[in-house]
């Protein structure tokens, strides 16, 4: 089921309205009742990357990454599940992208077990931190 989920997030990726980096992701509940979907957007109802173009495009890849305008696919997919009341406890989240040190963060303290991934993405902290929480990561 790996390569399922993993394909269906780099199809959705291709939705991302990002600019500078499309990313897609899936997260499957612990009791698999509950697969949801989500790629990285800029926040709801803000037009301001298009209009304003990209701060990203301004900054090194992997520096200041709290600039970016976009909420990362992995946080919107916990956000979407607080939203809807679904647990994130023991569930598994397939991304095209190794995750950020934010999302990481997020990513922990929602209780996710697992991670499954394509691409790398140099953030050794997240890398640390995710060890540190013992959660497994997986690259396909």
């Amino acid at each position: 089921m790996d390569n399922f989920y993993l394909t269906t997030a780099h199809k959705l990726a291709s939705k991302s309205h990002c600019m500078k980096r499309k990313v897609g992701a899936v997260l499957v509940t612990a009791n698999l009742d509950h697969i949801l979907t989500a790629v990285n957007n800029p926040i709801p109802n803000s037009n301001i990357c298009k209009e304003e173009g990209c701060l990203r495009e301004q900054i090194r890849s992997g520096t200041q990454i709290e600039v970016c305008r976009c909420i990362h696919c992995e946080t919107q997919l916990i956000a979407q599940c607080a939203k809807e009341g679904i647990s994130t406890l023991g569930s598994t989240i397939y991304t095209t992208l190794f995750p950020c040190v934010i999302c990481a963060r997020a990513i922990i303290s929602a209780g996710v077990k697992r991670i499954v991934y394509s691409s790398p993405y140099s953030d050794e902290q997240s890398a640390e931190l995710l060890a540190q929480a013992q959660i497994q990561v997986d690259q396909l």
